[in-house]
């Protein structure tokens, strides 16, 4: 997710690993991408409001999930 920062206004991307989401921050940081953001959250189970995001982005994830459960919170948190 770190080279879409360049593409869009703002970027959150989250994992369900605490050490996935630090790693991507720092290295965020190292980069210079002062618009991207990286949460630990479940993406079956997202705290985003309603109609939040523009776009949704998963990556290398499907086979870990409940995919009735992910894709109902992505139409959810989707515009």
């Amino acid at each position: 997710s770190l080279h879409l920062p360049d593409l869009c206004r703002s970027l959150t991307g989250i994992d369900i690993s605490e050490v996935a989401v630090n790693k991507a921050n720092e290295r965020a940081k190292t980069l210079g991408n002062t618009n991207a953001t990286f949460l630990a959250m479940n993406a079956e189970a997202m705290s985003f409001e309603d109609n939040k995001f523009d776009l949704v982005y998963g990556r290398g994830i499907i086979h870990h999930l409940d995919l009735d459960r992910c894709f109902s919170e992505v139409v959810r948190v989707l515009k």
